[in-house]
């Protein structure tokens, strides 16, 4: 009896660890560093947007709209997701309020890492402006 429990015992342990470490893998963080590809302001020639921009660094999205004001994002994590040629970059981020915003970008590797879109509006080129 007292073998029986002992072994018993073994087993509730050797299944504890398991179920440990499978649930350490499934909240591993994918986060990425910053692409400092990204880093700069982006604009478009498309009539629409026409005074607009979008200013990308280390810290924070801004988004220009247009009527001298501005949107701010604070970047909280990077996930990085390679569709060649393409990457998409997805921010998770915090607006004003302290809403969680993700703001997706795909970046076109094919034309100098000068050459982005949104997720939302992929008819739309933004360019990176050389200062």
């Amino acid at each position: 009896m007292h073998t029986f429990i002992k072994t018993k015992g073994l087993i509730f342990l050797v299944v504890f660890i398991l179920i440990s470490l499978l649930l350490q893998s499934c909240e591993k963080d994918n986060s990425v560093e910053f692409p400092s590809s990204l880093k700069g302001t982006w604009v478009t020639d498309e009539l629409k947007y026409k005074n607009r921009y979008i200013d990308i660094d280390e810290l924070a999205i801004t988004l220009g709209t247009g009527k001298g004001t501005s949107n701010t994002l604070l970047i909280d994590k990077i996930i990085k997701k390679n569709k060649k040629p393409m990457v998409e970059w997805i921010f998770l981020c915090k607006n004003r309020e302290g809403a969680s915003i993700e703001f997706v970008i795909i970046h076109n590797s094919d034309h100098d890492g000068n050459l982005l879109y949104l997720r939302n509006m992929k008819k739309i080129k933004w360019r990176k402006v050389e200062y």
